[in-house]
C-alpha cells in the first residue's frame, strides 16, 4: 500500500488537510487513475489507502462525515496472467542469464509456486533435501514478515534447484545464514523488483534476433509485446498450478502454493501429511523434469 500514497500525494499535495478531502474531489481522483490506463482493481486498492483513513478520521470525530462512504468502485475483470509454454520455458531457461541469482529465483518460482516475497526472505535453514519450509516473506515496508496466509507451510524441492539454492548460499558474500538471494546490504536480501526486471530481460533476448540484440528500441518493442501478453514474475504461480492440476487434486496443490481462505487453511491443516507431500513431489517431478533438463 505504501506504494499507492505517491498517486495521492501528486493529485492531492502533501498539505491536503482532512476537511478539504470531498466526495467531489474523490471522484475527480478516481477517474484521473482511470484516465491513466490502470486497471479498475489498480485503482480500488490505491481508492482502500483513502478509505481507512478517512474511516479512523471519522471514528475519532476528526471530521463530521465521511466523504468516501459510499463512493462507486470501478467494476471490471482483472487483467488475465500469461503464462509461457513449456517450449517457451525450454528456451527462456536456455538463454544466458545476466544474473545467475534471479535465473535460480525463477526458477525456484516455476518449480514451487513461491510467491516473489516467500522466494527472497528464503535463508539457508528454510532448504532441506528434498523440500521447502516457507517460514517468511519479505517486503520493503515490513521486513521480514509471515507469509500471507499467516501459515508456515512446505513445499516439495526439486534435487537440481536444491543444489543451485546450496550453491548460493555457500557463495553468499554475507555469510551462510543471510539471505539466499542476497542484497547489497547485509540485513536485507535482493530487491523482488528485479526478479520481474531480470525475467523480462530474459525473454526479450530469448526473443529478438541475433542482429537486433543491442537495438533498444526493437528491445522496447518486444518487451512491451510481452507486458501486453501478461507475462510476468507472478505467472510462474499459474503456470506451477496449471501442471499440477491435472496430475492431482486440487487440494494438494493448494497445500504447496498456500493460495486459500482462512477457513480452507484450517481445514486443510486437519488432513495434509507426508501421503499428500510425496504425491506432491512426484506430481512436481513428473511436471517440471523435462523443462529442467534444459534448466539447469
Amino acid at each position: 500500500m505504501a506504494n499507492r500514497i505517491k498517486y495521492i500525494e501528486k493529485f492531492f499535495g502533501r498539505d491536503l488537510r482532512l476537511k478539504d478531502v470531498t466526495r467531489t474531489k474523490l471522484e475527480e481522483f478516481q477517474f484521473k487513475l482511470k484516465g491513466r490506463g490502470l486497471s479498475a482493481r489498480t485503482v480500488n486498492i490505491i481508492m482502500n489507502t483513502i478509505t481507512v483513513p478517512m474511516g479512523w478520521a471519522y471514528r475519532k470525530g476528526m471530521i463530521r462525515s465521511n466523504p468516501i462512504e459510499g463512493l462507486r468502485r470501478f467494476s471490471g475483470r482483472p487483467k488475465q496472467r500469461g503464462i509461457l509454454t513449456p517450449a517457451e520455458v525450454k528456451k527462456l531457461f536456455q538463454t544466458p542469464w545476466k544474473n545467475d541469482r534471479i535465473r535460480i529465483a525463477n526458477l525456484v518460482a516455476m518449480t514451487t509456486g513461491l510467491r516473489q516475497g516467500e522466494i527472497i526472505a528464503l535463508k539457508a535453514r528454510d532448504i532441506l533435501e528434498d523440500r521447502l519450509i516457507v517460514r517468511h516473506a519479505w517486503s520493503y515496508a515490513d521486513g521480514l514478515k509471515c507469509p500471507k496466509n499467516g501459515e508456515e507451510r512446505t513445499v516439495p524441492l526439486l534435487p537440481s534447484i536444491q543444489q543451485e539454492l546450496e550453491r548460493l548460499s555457500k557463495n553468499n558474500p554475507w555469510g551462510s545464514d543471510g539471505f539466499i538471494f542476497y542484497g547489497t546490504l547485509e540485513d536485507k536480501p535482493l530487491d523482488g523488483t528485479q526478479l520481474m526486471k531480470g525475467l523480462k530481460e530474459a525473454l526479450i533476448d530469448m526473443t529478438i534476433s541475433e542482429k537486433d540484440k543491442t537495438n533498444e528500441e526493437k528491445r522496447k518493442i518486444i518487451g512491451k509485446e510481452w507486458t501486453e501478453r501478461g507475462v510476468c514474475f507472478h505467472s510462474w504461480r499459474h503456470f506451477y498450478a496449471k501442471h499440477l492440476a491435472d496430475k492431482i487434486e486440487l487440494r494438494k496443490v493448494q497445500l504447496a502454493t498456500g493460495h486459500k481462505s482462512q477457513i480452507m487453511a484450517e481445514h486443510y491443516a486437519n488432513h495434509s501429511g507426508e501421503q499428500d507431500f510425496a504425491e506432491l513431489a512426484d506430481a512436481v517431478e513428473t511436471a517440471f523434469s523435462n523443462v529442467l533438463a534444459f534448466a539447469v
